[in-house]
């Protein structure tokens, strides 16, 4: 009968998390989890790396949205350094903000948090903010007139 035997491998911890959200822009759109999912997967192959996915929720002022927390670890038995493993994540929370049409992905390491903004739909929803608030200021000076 053979024995079980457990191997043990330790290397210093680093992780990234990317915190990407799910709806598009600022309309009322959701992306379904697939897509998170299928650029997670063309990510790891290519890079021949692992990921997780975590749904989550984000709630901030006057509203909330679904959205992914998407981990990067440093694995013990394909130990890679910190500055790699940012690298990689800087690279999948691009295709992320471009796929899942964010106007803003942040990335957390332990020490700190950098932030990727889509600018062609910053100016999109941008000059549509702007817009609106024109057109809020209208009726407002109008309402006052009556």
């Amino acid at each position: 009968m053979m024995k079980n035997e457990i191997g043990y491998d330790e290397c210093s911890a680093y992780q990234v998390s990317i915190y990407c959200g799910r709806r598009v822009g600022y309309t009322d759109e959701i992306l379904p989890l697939s897509i998170v999912e299928r650029i997670c997967d063309e990510f790891v192959n290519d890079e021949k790396y692992c990921v997780t996915i975590t749904e989550t929720q984000f709630k901030y002022v006057n509203g909330s949205e679904p959205g992914v927390i998407v981990g990067l670890i440093k694995y013990p038995r394909f130990p890679k350094k910190p500055d790699v493993i940012r690298s990689l994540a800087d690279k999948l929370a691009r295709k992320l903000l471009i796929g899942m049409k964010q106007i803003r992905v942040s990335v957390a390491t332990h020490t700190t948090t950098f932030m990727l903004t889509n600018m062609n739909l910053e100016r999109k929803y941008s000059s549509n903010d702007e817009q609106m608030s024109q057109i809020n200021n209208k009726k407002t000076k109008s309402d006052n007139v009556n």
